[in-house]
């Protein structure tokens, strides 16, 4: 990764009800070689059919290569269950 890269990070959380909810990211790396990100989450998940959804929480894993999920800033009273960061 090089200073200025940009990506991009999804992440899906799941409510305390079992709804689970798609967000999407703008990230750059920064000066001290970190992603970080550019804007705040958009919440994605009326742009996803459910079973899309719900597909996508089964298939993507808490990888640290995508980012530390500690530093994944989640709404109150939801858990994350899955992330992916791709480069742009």
């Amino acid at each position: 990764m090089n200073v200025g890269d940009k990506y991009l990070y999804d992440f899906i959380t799941r409510d305390a009800g079992g709804k689970l909810r798609l967000w999407s990211q703008d990230c750059v790396v920064g000066e001290d070689g970190y992603v970080e990100a550019a804007d705040d989450p958009l919440d994605l998940t009326a742009a996803v059919d459910p079973e899309t959804l719900a597909a996508w929480a089964g298939d993507w894993t808490l990888d640290t290569r995508h980012g530390d999920p500690a530093d994944c800033l989640t709404p109150a009273g939801e858990t994350l269950v899955g992330h992916r960061l791709t480069r742009r």
